[in-house]
């Protein structure tokens, strides 16, 4: 992974970088005093309250509050991580990225090795589409009617037949085939001679990260005996369950939604026809990290699950509304007429057709009640019981209290149930375990705690403490999840807070990054208090000097101490009222406890 970039260069590109020319090549501005004005890009208005202070590098709407430097516009406006707005800001500065730790900065030259060497095998193989070899190839993609620009803008290739094109083409043009092989590109033969490429005679889609580099490819076999798809394996650059198909072309259109397909051509079709905003899961594995890239671009917009009907698109658009509802994501279903492809369909129907049947997509809980339906018998007691409890199961992973509310709601409303009874099964699942959230996914609101008055100063402080630490050192993650996950926080505000940055994935990946970029992870597409108080919380109490597991273990050590003595002292209390009623069960029950808890 890239090695932090030091404050002292994010702050030399910040200086280099003209902010009204930056922001002006996207928004009409116009001098006002030291300012410049102009309508926000990020919300609807019609009299501008979106001002730039050139002096002060930093902009800001007045009508939605968005405000930052320029690093942030291009993060918000383009859907940039933070390392990648910086690295467009030092292009255009003419500054080279740094990274403080030589071990960080080999480690990014050779990914960036990786990556030089998975563009050139992508020119290579699209330029062998050309080739006679390549009719069949040729042939099949005119029957599925793509377009020639359609095949250049994915940059669609071919692997000739031969154990040794690409590998040899590498030696032609002074390439390592060892670098091939890091790129799972290319094997090692077993007699230790030479290398042998993994594609051969299979049409080849380039498979591209949200920046449009190539990491990947996916090769599509013509005839039949093979698998009809293989893909790349996992490399330094690649990881599947954190890649989306076609993201890079359709994140700019994202802020009005995505439509999540399952293959590469489904994308390519209705990119073709139109509908930029596609991508798919590369498979029908959709994966909680997917789920986050999809949270970073789509902000309150929809996300619509184009699957095909059969029992494993099911599966998949299942997996796809779990994972979307634990982010507080809108996610609805949509299903295709028939037996067609997504770019079948859209070819024979035309795009108004599929936007048509996007628009009719149902909620997550009419498809929840739709599968409900068609896998219990809900003419028997114990078959609506089922259906009952598969439902709150979905209904229980929105942390929205107010989607939850208006499910359970609709739940009462279809089974003839009162919304309490349903709170209450509810809330027998999650006691029982019935239900589980998965590891790492944000927690419930229903189980975070209301602040308590009761909770001295020091407690506050503590749990502010713990998402700093979250912030500053994220391999902390798993300990806070064992030991002082969100829900046993006493304050909701730092619940929430603590949620959001254990949402944000891999903590081996956030480990790799600085401060400032898992803060503007952490805060990205966020508005309101969380994102403030996350901002504050960073800005009071960051330190390098800090032991943060030492100070962790401190902290849980001092609560779980005052939680025995509350027990305690809650144990006294019934013990007094039980010698008051002359309860010698009760009696004996206190004492016992009392000495569970001794101190």
């Amino acid at each position: 992974m890239p090695g932090r970039i030091s404050d002292e260069r994010r702050q030399e590109i910040l200086k280099a970088t003209r902010i009204v020319d930056l922001i002006g090549e996207r928004v009409a501005l116009r001098p006002a005093g030291r300012e410049f004005k102009g309508l926000c890009p990020f919300h609807d208005e019609k009299t501008p309250s979106f001002s730039v202070n050139p002096e002060k590098g930093y902009y800001h709407c007045h009508g939605c509050q968005a405000g930052g430097d320029a690093i942030r516009f291009l993060m918000e406006t383009d859907r940039l991580s933070f390392r990648e707005a910086v690295e467009v800001l030092a292009r255009r500065a003419g500054i080279d990225v740094e990274t403080e730790d030589p071990e960080a900065a080999r480690r990014s030259a050779r990914l960036a090795r990786l990556h030089d060497a998975l563009a050139w095998a992508a020119g290579v193989y699209h330029g062998a589409l050309a080739s006679p070899g390549a009719a069949g190839a040729r042939e099949y993609l005119a029957r599925r009617r793509f377009r020639r620009e359609t095949l250049e803008t994915f940059g669609i290739g071919w692997a000739p037949a031969g154990w040794e094109f690409l590998v040899e083409a590498a030696r032609k043009s002074g390439r390592d085939p060892e670098l091939l092989v890091e790129a799972g590109l290319a094997s090692p033969r077993d007699s230790g001679r030479g290398h042998y490429d993994f594609f051969r005679e299979r049409i080849l889609f380039p498979i591209r990260d949200e920046s449009g580099r190539v990491v990947a490819f996916g090769g599509r076999v013509l005839g039949t005996g093979e698998r009809k798809y293989i893909n790349t394996r996992h490399t330094p650059v690649y990881d599947k369950s954190r890649i989306l198909y076609g993201l890079d072309l359709a994140r700019g259109a994202a802020k009005d939604g995505l439509l999540v397909v399952e293959g590469y051509t489904d994308v390519m079709g209705l990119h073709q026809a139109g509908i930029g905003n596609a991508v798919a899961s590369l498979g029908t594995a959709f994966t909680p990290h997917q789920a986050d890239l999809v949270g970073r671009y789509v902000r309150q917009a929809p996300i619509t699950l184009l699957f095909d009907s059969d029992a494993a698109g099911e599966r998949a658009a299942e997996r796809g509304v779990e994972n979307f509802l634990e982010r507080d994501l809108t996610v609805r279903i949509a299903t295709l007429p028939g037996e067609r492809d997504p770019d079948e369909f859209v070819a024979d129907e035309g795009a108004d057709a599929l936007r048509a049947l996007v628009r009719s997509a149902a909620e997550f809980l009419d498809f929840k009640l739709s599968l409900a339906r068609s896998r219990y018998d809900l003419g028997a007691i114990a078959g609506r019981a089922a259906a009952v409890d598969f439902l709150l199961a979905t209904i229980q992973r929105t942390p929205n209290p107010v989607r939850r509310k208006f499910a359970l709601q609709r739940t009462a409303e279809v089974f003839g149930l009162a919304v309490e009874e349903l709170q209450a099964r509810l809330e027998q699942l999650q006691h029982r375990g019935g239900s589980p959230a998965r590891p790492g996914a944000p927690a419930p609101l229903s189980r975070l705690r209301a602040p308590g008055p009761e909770s001295p100063p020091w407690v506050r402080k503590g749990e502010e403490f713990v998402v700093q630490a979250l912030l500053c050192s994220p391999l902390l993650a798993d300990e806070v999840r064992r030991d002082y996950p969100p829900e046993k926080f006493r304050s909701s505000e730092l619940a929430s807070a603590a949620n959001r940055i254990l949402s944000l994935g891999d903590p081996s990946h956030l480990a790799g990054l600085g401060r400032e970029e898992i803060l503007a992870l952490a805060t990205q597409g966020m508005d309101g208090e969380t994102a403030s108080l996350i901002r504050a919380i960073q800005a009071r109490h960051a330190s390098d000097e800090v032991d943060y597991r030492k100070e962790l273990e401190t902290f849980l050590k001092k609560l779980r101490k005052e939680e025995n003595d509350r027990r305690r002292q809650e144990e006294r209390e019934r013990l007094r009222e039980a010698e008051r009623a002359g309860d010698r069960e009760g009696r004996e029950k206190s004492l016992r406890s009392l000495l569970e808890h001794k101190p």
